[in-house]
């Protein structure tokens, strides 16, 4: 983990010393193993601290329970900027899947980068929703 942090701590950095940068308006996104960095990033002291975070798709035990213990003792607790969402039509890395359940385990690969495949619309839109509503 001290690794991965690391890691993020030289590239958000990086990122903030760009001239076309606002250090104050830098959100951490990350999704499934990447949301822990972020998490692990925004929970201990950082010269530029996340304003926001994006947290998709973490891993572990089923998202309600992930949300409602981990996630909401270390991000939301107390917050009311905070928002979940669970576009029922994304899939793991946020694109758009109307396959049933059975349908995804029948079918060979993943299908993350099929042709056609496209970002889940209602994914996009809650996160562009969202960082709209941060900067108002």
């Amino acid at each position: 983990m001290a690794s991965h942090l690391d890691e993020l701590v030289a590239a958000v950095g990086v990122l903030a010393g760009q001239e076309f940068v606002d250090a104050h308006r830098i959100v951490g996104l990350g999704n499934s193993e990447g949301t822990l960095h972020v998490l692990h990033f925004a929970t201990t002291a950082q010269a530029v601290p996340f304003c926001g975070l994006v947290l998709a798709e973490p891993p572990g035990r089923a998202i309600g329970d992930v949300l409602m213990t981990q996630l909401a003792l270390q991000a939301a607790q107390g917050m009311d900027n905070v928002t979940f969402v669970f576009p029922p039509n994304a899939n793991h890395v946020l694109k758009e899947d109307t396959r049933t359940p059975a349908e995804v385990a029948a079918a060979p690969g993943s299908g993350y980068n099929d042709d056609g495949t496209r970002l889940d619309p209602e994914a996009l839109g809650a996160i562009l929703s969202w960082l709209g509503k941060l900067y108002g």
